[in-house]
């Protein structure tokens, strides 16, 4: 009857759509009814249902302006293939809330069906066509009785009748219910059987609908049960009305329970008894026939069959009994086994809340114990992450042991190499005691200092050999003496050593020296007073003699020194005083600087092997760091307080210096707190800043007094107020790093556009398992921001087998995709812990995978491909929009995919093999590369340079084919050699000058990629990186390209970390400065691999 035009409304410049009534349908009814539907649209006015905007006639022609829709048909995209079961509930529930509001306002639609229900760009429906639509506010009914309007396939019995006065609300609850029964099997309801409109209106009318499960597999069963329920030929047995079939169909998109129930088999018997009244009769009738037959003929057995049934019954009640207490016990066990599991893994978590607020205090020896037992208990991933991490930051401990004698530490010594140290033992009849002990603590030597009782050992110190010792010691009478001594082997060989006396100087005092500092290489030797005075200074001769040194200027002190130490050139001297001063001297201009400490007093000093830093150690607990300024002046500047100990630090030490490929100074400074702890610092200075962190703690048994590092830094020893002495092998320090161990097979990395966060996933074959993407967090640390590990953040609910790609949104960082296994592609949003979107649902469905995941470069466009079977398609998805833009198939499953610069090109790879690029602003399909572009074998790597047209990808055979090619009418194919096994993975670096590749052989190379690359100035290889941990399957640059990471079919995961483009001397990329390898041997120990020099 009527017509739908699109117009534009030239008054207010906005497309309309036109409806007017087409020739040869002008009669009087027409025109009420076209009157009718304008003044039932008016009525309404709900986001569901198009607007009406303008009605009235033009030159005689009536017309209808409502608003204009720019989409397709619900009929038509149910054509091309359907809606997801959530999706489509979620179209229909928005429909139904249309149909309520229009029932609110007495309209009925008459004609609901897939044709009238449109889905506008943005995937929202709307109701169209309110020709036949009765108003219950209207005067007259226009409707005769006997009169059917509408479409047979989704008409109710009661409209198909054509009981006008019956035609209410339930009518449209039935034809949305025949919409939802179209979607799911793909044909109208009643279309089977064939037959012209007599016979579907008679099936209408007298025939139960078929369930969708009969015509389509796969059916959900609550879908199936609100199509038959909204479909029921009785209108009360239907929903009462459009909310509540909304409310219904929006519990299952959310996964509840729907509230309507399947119709069982008593029901649909009684319901076809009702409709065959006359057949329902005769069966009866026969059936009582049948049964009174033979009743006759077993009456005779009744007795014996009941004392059977009897017997038989007693049995049954006697199993049920028991079956019955069984359950109860195992239900009991059940609970009991529920409850001891709650409280193991509460007393799990609790352990590694506790080991995690102790790592967090780098107190890692204890967080080790506890996350032990926490893995023990319940073996979590996260469990094993952290133990991983605080044991890849504990020392080893080498030996403690009990010297016998308690009281403060007067003296200790290591030699260098760290086999033998010297200790103090306080004096007794004949005087102070000199003991000189070996590994596991063994006493190797000793000598009894006679200075009378109450003598006391001061000081120890030895010379860079290792072969002569100097000692400082008190008498009873305050006289102090300074012995020097040599270490020389025993008859016993290596495990005696026997002590000589070389010489000895005493120096008398009102007080007994305090602190003694001997300079190995200039021989110089200075004292401190116990009291306010002047230290002394002396040179040792190399037979032993002792000289008195003038310094330039007079020594002077206001208190006693706790602590002296010598600068590596001799021309510094330092102590530490106990009014809380700190003193600084240059013994070549006389120049004295002075600093006061803030904390209770000053219990030890150290200063760095380069005389440039001071550490202090107060009574507060804190460790304070000085810089020493020399121009203008000598001065001390305070640049750092360390402040985890919690009571007071007795001394401290440094450890070697040692100097990064970056150029980075680090060196090692430990802490002896009251609070029986030995902590230990990273001290960092770079372009003159300097920064300290916590590395760990080590727990002792008491009060720590002293520390002392051996000469190569690799050996602490401490010794505490009971006398008990503990050496520990900081060698695992070296090179700690947080690394993290992975399940095997790692498919896929991602680094966030702000560089701070890497994401890990992986893919599982045989195993079909959740397994989750694993978070970390990049550590970088100094002005320039240079990396210095990985920190664990979290992980995310993964996909069934695992993940096969991971990208971050290029503009978003909190925005991470991901493609798995089971054919999902979702998007995960890291700043809140909601469910991640799904763009296409998983399925068990086998050989169903989603391969590659690609976002475009601006962010706009997400491409996947799916693989079913033998044969693959790619989906291009708008995610400003919503909504698919393309979508072809192709007959091999699609590898690989990348986008190019600013989205327009999307390039691919499959199984036939082939290379293909499409152009999806020029549209059309894939165009295949030909000729030598095209690869021989399936490609299994691709990636796309950023700001050019070059393509570079990596196929399967074992000669390692590696390709760049350049989009374009000059284009060009290049082929770059190195790789003797498959590339499996390839990343161009955001600068896009940098290419890596990783192959089979578990190599990484990187390629310096030309402006305009071309057989005269093709890529040229800078370094190879050898991880020997298998394939490479993955790799990514952080966004400053100082950072690469590989992914590793063992699991491991590794970050290189590149020198930045002012790296000096052998050009860009000539050094490596280190790696961080994640991952575990089959110890379960953690590994760190280092690859060579970049070449």
């Amino acid at each position: 009857m009527g017509a739908v035009y699109r117009a534009r409304d030239v008054r207010l410049g906005r497309l309309v759509a036109l409806k007017v009534i087409r020739s040869g349908f002008f009669d009087e009814e027409a025109l009420a009814r076209f009157g009718r539907e304008a003044r039932a649209v008016a009525k309404l006015q709900h986001p569901g249902i198009v607007p009406l905007y303008d009605a009235g006639h033009h030159e005689g022609q009536p017309y209808i302006a409502m608003g204009y829709v720019e989409g397709r048909t619900l009929e038509e995209v149910l054509r091309e293939g359907g809606l997801s079961p959530r999706r489509l509930a979620e179209v229909l529930a928005h429909v139904a809330d249309a149909l309520a509001h229009a029932h609110a306002q007495g309209v009925v639609h008459r004609d609901v069906k897939p044709q009238n229900i449109m889905l506008d760009a943005a995937g929202q429906p709307h109701l169209l066509d309110f020709g036949l639509a009765r108003d219950a506010s209207a005067k007259e009914e226009l409707t005769q009785t006997g009169q059917v309007l509408g479409t047979l396939h989704y008409m109710a019995p009661e409209q198909a009748s054509g009981e006008a006065s019956a035609q209410g609300p339930p009518c449209d609850v039935y034809a949305l219910g025949a919409v939802l029964y179209r979607a799911l099997t793909g044909r109208a309801p009643f279309s089977e059987g064939g037959g012209g409109q007599l016979a579907i209106l008679k099936r209408v009318l007298l025939d139960e609908v078929a369930a969708p499960s009969r015509f389509a597999e796969g059916v959900h069963p609550d879908l199936e049960t609100i199509a038959l329920r909204c479909m029921e030929k009785d209108p009360q047995r239907r929903y009462p009305g459009a909310a509540e079939l909304a409310d219904e169909l929006r519990r299952f998109v959310d996964g509840e329970p729907i509230r309507a129930r399947p119709i069982g088999r008593r029901e649909r018997l009684r319901r076809w008894a009702a409709r065959n009244r006359a057949l329902a009769a005769v069966l009866a009738a026969s059936a009582t026939v049948v049964v009174g037959l033979l009743a006759a003929g077993v009456a005779g057995g009744v007795a014996a069959v009941q004392r059977i049934r009897a017997e038989r019954d007693r049995a049954q009640e006697e199993r049920a009994r028991a079956e019955r207490e069984k359950a109860r016990a195992e239900e009991e066990q059940q609970r009991a086994e529920a409850e001891k599991t709650r409280a193991v893994r509460l007393l799990a978590k609790e352990l590694r809340a506790k080991g995690a607020g102790l790592a967090d205090r780098a107190r890692y020896p204890e967080a080790w114990a506890l996350f032990a037992r926490s893995l023990e208990l319940d073996g979590s991933f996260e469990t094993r992450l952290r133990l991983a991490d605080a044991r890849s930051r504990t020392p080893r401990t080498l030996w403690r042991q009990p010297t016998g004698h308690s009281g403060w530490p007067a003296a200790l010594a290591v030699r260098p190499g760290g086999r033998v140290l010297v200790v103090g033992a306080p004096g007794g009849g004949s005087g102070a005691e000199l003991r000189v002990l070996g590994a596991q603590g063994r006493l190797l030597a000793r000598s009894t200092l006679d200075l009378g009782k109450g003598s006391r050992l001061s000081a120890a110190v030895f010379d860079p050999t290792g072969s002569r010792l100097a000692t400082a010691s008190r008498a009873a009478g305050g006289a102090v003496f300074l012995r020097f001594w040599s270490l020389e082997p025993g008859e016993g060989g290596a495990d005696t050593l026997v002590l000589r006396a070389l010489g000895e100087r005493s120096w008398s005092g009102a007080r007994a020296a305090s602190s003694l500092a001997l300079h190995p290489a200039s021989g110089l030797l200075a004292a401190g007073p116990s009291g306010p005075g002047r230290p002394g200074l002396w040179r040792v001769g190399p037979a032993g003699t002792v000289e008195a040194r003038a310094a330039p200027a007079p020594l002077a002190t206001t208190a006693a020194l706790r602590a002296l130490a010598f600068s590596a050139d001799g021309k510094l001297l330092v102590g530490a005083g106990l009014d809380r001063r700190l003193w600084a001297w240059d013994l070549e201009s006389g120049a004295t600087a002075v600093a006061k400490e803030l904390s209770r007093g000053l219990n030890g000093v150290a200063l760095s092997p380069d005389g440039e830093l001071v550490a202090t150690g107060g009574g507060r607990g804190d460790v304070r760091l000085w810089r020493v300024l020399r121009e203008p002046g000598l001065r001390l500047q305070a640049v750092e307080t360390l402040s985890l100990h919690s009571a007071g630090v007795n001394d401290v030490a440094f450890a070697p210096e040692r100097r990064e490929a970056s150029g980075v100074r680090t060196a090692l400074l430990a802490s002896a707190g009251m609070d029986r702890t030995v902590r230990l610092w990273r001290v960092e200075r770079r372009q003159g800043s300097v920064s300290a962190a916590p590395v760990t703690a080590l727990p002792c048994p008491d009060d720590v007094r002293r520390v002392a590092f051996d000469a190569s830094g690799r050996v602490l020893v401490a010794r505490t107020w009971q006398g008990v002495l503990t050496a520990w092998d900081l060698a695992p320090l070296e090179a700690s790093r947080p690394r993290w161990p992975h399940p095997s097979d790692v498919s896929a990395l991602s680094v966030s556009s702000d560089g701070a966060t890497l994401a890990v996933g992986a893919w599982f074959h045989a195993r079909p398992a959740d397994r989750p993407v694993v978070l970390y967090e990049f550590e970088r640390r100094g002005p320039g921001g240079c990396f210095s590990g990985c920190r664990f953040r979290g992980e995310l609910a993964g996909r069934p087998g695992g993940v096969t790609r991971l990208v971050f949104h290029p503009r978003r960082p909190g925005q991470l995709f991901g493609a798995g296994h089971d054919g999902s592609v979702v998007r995960w949003d890291l700043e809140n812990s909601a469910a991640p979107q799904a763009f296409a649902e998983g399925s068990a469905a086998p050989r169903r995978f989603a391969r590659a995941l690609a976002v475009g470069p601006r962010g706009r466009l997400l491409a996947w491909s799916e693989q079913r079977d033998r044969a693959g398609t790619v989906v291009v998805w708008d995610l400003v929009e919503g909504g698919e833009t393309a979508r072809f198939a192709l007959p091999r499953p699609v590898e690989v995919l990348a986008f190019g610069p600013r989205g327009r090109w999307l390039a691919g790879g499959d199984w036939r093999p082939a290379v293909w690029l499409c152009d999806l602003a020029g549209g059309g399909g894939p165009r295949l590369l030909r000729g030598e572009a095209a690869p021989r074998q399936a490609p299994t790597a691709l990636a796309f340079a950023p700001d050019r047209g070059l393509v570079a990808w990596g196929a399967r055979q074992r000669d390692a084919d590696l390709r760049l090619w350049g989009v374009g009418p000059q284009a060009s194919v290049l082929r770059l050699r190195g790789h003797p096994e498959r590339v499996a993975a390839l990343a161009f670096a955001h600068g896009g000058e940098l290419l890596a590749s990783g192959g089979g052989d578990g190599t990484v190379r990187l390629w310096r990629v030309p402006a305009a690359p071309s057989r005269e100035d093709p890529p040229r290889a800078l370094a190879v990186f050898r991880a020997g941990a298998g394939d490479v399957r993955a790799l990514a640059f952080a966004p400053d390209d100082r950072v690469l990471v590989s992914g590793h079919r063992d699991g491991s995961v590794r970050c290189w970390s590149l020198p930045g483009k002012e790296a000096p001397s052998g050009g860009w990329l000539a050094e490596v400065a280190r790696v961080a390898a994640l991952g575990t041997n089959e110890e379960n120990e953690v590994v760190l691999a280092r690859p060579p020099s970049g070449r």
